[in-house]
């Protein structure tokens, strides 16, 4: 059984092994990964957004003068969240 200094001096053990550049690997995958997932969500944000309160296809962003469409109910336009009331 290691003694109390012993546990100590392996506990405060800051040495990088080689173990660190596979790990660091995988979170750089994972982290470029992410990103591109982020992306396509922002794309369909854009896409379903134009298509189903602008009635249009485009994946591109709507901007603050765009007009929503003449069937849409205006009080969705001003109060969206009691449209569905």
């Amino acid at each position: 059984m290691p003694s109390a200094r012993e546990t100590a001096r392996e506990l405060r053990d800051f040495t990088v092994t080689a173990r660190v550049i596979p790990i660091s690997l995988l979170a750089i995958g994972i982290g470029v990964l992410g990103a591109f997932v982020a992306l396509a969500l922002m794309w369909l944000i854009g896409l379903f957004t134009n298509l189903f309160f602008f009635e249009r296809w485009s994946t591109g962003w709507a901007t603050g003068r765009c007009s929503p469409s003449p069937r849409t109910p205006q009080s969705s336009v001003r109060h969206p969240l009691r449209a569905s009331s």
